[in-house]
């Protein structure tokens, strides 16, 4: 296990260098322009929905995690036609438990335990799952160990269907497959009435239940006229050319094999499950509903297209049409920052763009969109990972590195310090004390709009990754709830970092620039600059 996540992430690190000029197959020293026009690229990709045309839509922010859970759970419980599931990391087991652990996922055994109580009452259920060597845990098995027990209680196991994106390896011409282009989508969707997206995946750290680990985040409900055009995107990436279907052997005269025992025993409801569950419906729905719901007179969904081949990420602008590059990669696939850009453009001398990544690296494009900023007068807040904070030291190492040059361009840096945002909504006592990341995705664009997606400001969501999103125009108050929101993230657990050597809290008193015990990994990251720092000019 720690020689695959050595290799992770360092095909992680070439990826970050590699792609720090667009994509190195790329010309190099000029950002890509696009030619062709948002508008011409249509639904699924691109939906605007508005009031004015009777297209509401109502939305929600999501902040706690135990109020994302406990969402998933309420949505599924009430879905009567089709579920659909779609997410980078869909994890069983725990890789690392504390003591105070036994090791299983229980988001995971919770929502699964849903989903096959729908399957068996007939309801369609679909799961789409990016299979990433580093991540991937729901393989065939694990499918066919959940169809076993849908088929015991008298169920049709084709209402319950996984499918895998991008499951192949590449090591001749594509080896930075095994770390990007992957499928970074998130969302489940119920019925073609509402919706959820966001940055969280289906593991215990994202719903404040990890004893050693855990994300702030941030997800959005939506009900509406744009959830079927987010369900019908859902389809589009379900039956991609590169998405396979999951190798399921129900002949169940056979002996299950020992995974399968594993997973069957994974969701099994013990009386400390039943009494967690109930702690998560209760304060999740407490929590849930310190925040409101507001209408958006215009709604945006934009997302990135799925690959129809393995090739099509090589059709690049200065490569000749044929067979095989019918489309351009960027112009026909990279759509969700195309319409984030867009939003950026349309600030004003004055307006303030509030931006939360869990990692910053600024290629040839978003680095044009600074120059635009700091020419323009638009006053830029980040908040994203310390060294402390990450879940990737390769990401911080290409942070920290920038840091002295995202300072002189006037950009007010906040980084979290690894605690615990103090609040009441917390199913479990044991998670204050552990370590707590940044995993939040969303914007703010003064008073134009706001989004809460999936894209990451580095190069694997702009060139790799598919990303998703959801923007609002037109609301005041999702805006100010956004608003308060990120400045508590800021305020309370937040340090403001002025350079690579200079940091202060809320109450001006100096912290670690690295965030705190960001000493311990700091050898790490140093090593992983210089390899960050040459691959950039090599490429």
């Amino acid at each position: 296990m720690k020689i695959s996540i050595l290799l992770f992430s360092l095909l992680a690190s070439f990826a970050f260098a590699a792609g720090t000029y667009d994509h190195w197959a790329l010309h190099l020293f000029r950002a890509y322009e696009y030619k062709t026009p948002i508008t011409e690229i249509g639904e699924p990709y691109i939906a605007i929905h508005e009031a004015a045309k009777g297209q509401s839509n109502d939305m929600h922010l999501i902040h706690s995690g135990v109020a994302a859970l406990y969402k998933r759970l309420e949505m599924i419980e009430r879905a009567q036609k089709n579920i659909e599931l779609e997410y980078f990391i869909f994890s069983l087991k725990k890789k690392n438990p504390k003591p105070t652990e036994n090791g299983e996922e229980r988001s995971v055994k919770f929502i699964l335990n849903k989903l096959i109580d729908k399957a068996v009452a007939g309801v369609q259920v679909r799961i789409l799952v990016d299979k990433s060597f580093a991540v991937h845990q729901f393989d065939d098995e694990a499918v066919t160990a959940v169809k076993r027990i849908i088929v015991e209680r008298q169920g049709d196991p084709n209402k319950f269907q996984v499918h895998y994106y991008n499951s192949m390896f590449y090591f001749v011409n594509d080896f930075i497959s095994i770390s990007n282009f992957r499928n970074h989508r998130k969302l489940l969707s119920i019925d073609d009435q509402e919706a959820i997206t966001g940055g969280r995946n289906i593991e215990d750290k994202y719903f404040d239940l990890d004893h050693s680990y855990n994300f702030l985040d941030r997800d959005i409900w939506v009900k509406g006229s744009v959830v079927p055009v987010m369900r019908t995107s859902f389809d589009k990436f379900w039956r991609a050319g590169v998405v396979d279907k999951a190798n399921v052997d129900l002949q169940l005269l056979r002996e299950p094999s020992e995974k399968e025992l594993s997973v069957k025993k994974l969701l099994q409801m013990s009386a400390a499950d039943q009494a967690l569950l109930g702690r998560v419906m209760s304060i999740g729905k407490a929590s849930y509903e310190t925040s409101q719901t507001h209408s958006c007179p215009k709604t945006i969904f934009a997302s990135d297209k799925p690959l129809p081949h393995v090739m099509a990420r090589w059709c690049l602008e200065n490569f000749d049409k044929n067979s095989i590059c019918e489309k351009n990669y960027k112009e026909e696939y990279r759509i969700t920052e195309r319409v984030i850009g867009q939003f950026v453009r349309s600030l004003n001398h004055g307006d303030e763009l509030y931006v939360e990544s869990p990692y910053v690296m600024l290629n040839t494009r978003s680095g044009n969109l600074l120059k635009y900023l700091t020419e323009k007068g638009i006053k830029l807040h980040v908040s994203t990972n310390s060294l402390a904070s990450t879940d990737a030291t390769y990401a911080a190492a290409a942070f920290y590195r920038e840091v002295n040059k995202f300072a002189s361009s006037g950009i007010k840096m906040t980084i979290h310090g690894t605690d615990w945002r103090p609040t009441e909504f917390l199913a479990e006592p044991e998670v204050r004390n552990a370590r707590w990341g940044h995993h939040v995705k969303s914007h703010l664009y003064g008073n134009k709009g706001m989004f809460v997606g999936t894209y990451n400001v580095d190069n694997r969501s702009s060139f790799y990754n598919s990303e998703m999103g959801l923007f609002c125009s037109g609301s005041p108050g999702l805006n100010a709830d956004l608003k308060h929101e990120m400045l508590g993230i800021m305020n309370d657990v937040g340090y403001r970092l002025h350079n690579r050597n200079h940091a202060v809290d809320s109450r001006n008193q100096k912290q670690n620039p690295l965030g705190k015990d960001g000493d311990e990994k700091k050898l790490s990251m140093y090593l992983q600059m210089i390899p960050v720092y040459l691959l950039q000019f090599l490429f």
